[in-house]
């Protein structure tokens, strides 16, 4: 079964200042595990030959993976796919841009697949024997890998590996947009203006929880924390390392970063040493002004936090 998570919970934790305190690994993954839903599930991961779709069909539930592309650039890339993970939440992978473990609030993603389903239902080809001119400007690219749904049965929609894909073009002409697929461009669609604006709109922020990153403590040997020169290390948990995790988990990010590198002081340096070398992971917080720090993940600057959640996190662990 898929568990859809809801956004909701870093609200339910940040609202709760107790929960800080006593914020174990077990009781996060309990939240996250329990807090859900979307109708269907995914069923056994079998590999198939994925087909493009002359007239693709889906529904929301049925989307493995979505990339969007404008000016040449990919705003995200986000797929489903099973591997070795112990928490079925992180099954969704965000690829681009961040490319880091983080989870995917599954919500927000269904939001925007339910709004593909819309812009597809919504779409009217043009009967025009000249269609160039509306093609010359292409601002965007969609692309899906999906379940093709097969006389409106929904039942082969929630296989775990996607058996099809397309890929939407998006123009625009005289302030209007159109569509085509890129496997048919002979027909053109006519597309609501606020239903593609809305999906291209969406930012990859949009779609993850702001806990980052997100860390499979099975995977951590030892977790090591550098502050003002002086280490300290936790390993296995009679040393208390599901706490550690816990703690800086929960410094949650308030926004991306977009500026320069960081040169500034660093606050602290968390190493987090897997029994395998992939599985490592290097996060530096440095400080950026009087409330906020940067945080930046294997040499990737890449989110904001609040200064105040650092210094409680490591308030807990000293």
């Amino acid at each position: 079964m898929l568990e859809y998570l809801h956004c909701s919970i870093e609200k339910k934790i940040e609202g709760r200042k107790y929960m800080r305190r006593k914020f174990s690994i077990k009781y996060f993954l309990y939240f996250l595990m329990c807090i859900f839903l979307l109708n269907g599930c995914i069923g056994k991961n079998e590999k198939t030959a994925k087909k493009e779709q002359i007239n693709p069909a889906f529904i929301a539930e049925g989307i493995r993976r979505i990339s969007i592309k404008k000016e040449d650039r990919v705003i995200f890339d986000v797929e489903y796919k099973e591997d070795n993970s112990e928490l079925p939440y992180l099954f969704w992978k965000i690829h681009d841009p961040y490319n880091i473990p983080l989870s995917i609030d599954t919500e927000r993603l269904l939001e925007l697949f339910n709004k593909l389903v819309d812009l597809q239902i919504s779409m009217k080809e043009i009967s025009n024997d000249d269609t160039t001119k509306y093609k010359e400007e292409i601002i965007a690219e969609i692309y899906l890998e999906f379940n093709q749904l097969n006389n409106d049965k929904k039942e082969g929609s929630f296989k775990a590996e996607a058996d099809s894909m397309t890929t939407i073009c998006i123009s625009r002409y005289n302030e209007k947009y159109y569509a085509y697929y890129k496997s048919d461009p002979t027909k053109l669609f006519d597309i609501n203006s606020y239903d593609i604006e809305s999906i291209l709109n969406t930012k990859a922020f949009d779609i993850i929880l702001k806990i980052t990153p997100v860390i499979e403590l099975s995977k951590v040997k030892q977790i090591v924390v550098e502050r003002e020169g002086v280490k300290k290390e936790w390993t296995g948990k009679e040393n208390h390392m599901d706490d550690v995790l816990s703690a800086f988990m929960s410094v949650f990010a308030t926004d991306e970063y977009t500026g320069e590198y960081p040169t500034g002081e660093i606050i602290c340096t968390v190493d987090y040493l897997g029994y395998n070398k992939k599985d490592d992971l290097n996060v530096n917080y440095y400080s950026y002004d009087e409330n906020s720090v940067v945080v930046v993940v294997d040499k990737k600057a890449l989110f904001m936090a609040n200064k105040k959640d650092l210094y409680e996190a490591l308030k807990l662990i000293e």
